[in-house]
């Protein structure tokens, strides 16, 4: 049968004509040693760094899970959820198959709240991105304003009410 690959290389087709390929192997070629070495490194410090997302979150929820087996499985399931798309499901499955002692609703507990926090880190730095800008951005004031409201508030409110309600389960939410 067609594999995915070959789906993807099928909807990508008119693109790739449009490559100059001549252009990307002399692009290809003017890489250095030294900055693939650079990129692998910033890759794994990336993936680390993701993976501590994980730690803090089983720390909040309460799993037991281990700092190492959580940072792996969550490093894990973002490259999964980042490649294949629908985040909340692919996280969700990737993290309840290298956590097989943790329940599918405690993995989608770490998946959701994992994602919440990225979201709210997001909007805080979009907000002051936005408004620090030294030049204008095709986006009105307002937009930057109403992000970093909406982020102090979401801070404000893990700071006083600590916990979430989702689908009749408590959630302790992250400091």
């Amino acid at each position: 049968g067609l594999r995915y690959l070959d789906l993807c290389g099928f909807a990508l087709r008119p693109f790739l004509n449009t490559f100059d390929w001549g252009h990307v192997r002399l692009s290809w070629a003017e890489i250095t040693a030294a900055q693939w070495m650079f990129a692998i490194l910033a890759t794994g410090v990336s993936f680390a760094s993701i993976g501590r997302y994980d730690v803090i979150i089983h720390r909040v929820l309460g799993t037991k899970v281990s700092t190492r087996c959580a940072q792996a499985s969550g490093a894990a399931a973002i490259a999964v959820s980042q490649t294949l798309g629908f985040g909340l499901v692919s996280g969700t499955l990737a993290r309840w198959r290298g956590l097989p002692n943790l329940s599918i609703v405690a993995a989608g507990s770490v998946t959701a709240m994992v994602s919440l926090s990225f979201l709210g880190a997001w909007l805080l730095l979009f907000a002051l991105a936005g408004m620090l800008s030294p030049i204008p951005l095709p986006l009105p004031p307002l937009v930057f304003q109403a992000s970093l409201f909406s982020a102090i508030c979401f801070i404000f409110y893990t700071v006083i009410k600590r916990h979430l309600t989702i689908a009749g389960r408590r959630l302790r939410l992250p400091s």
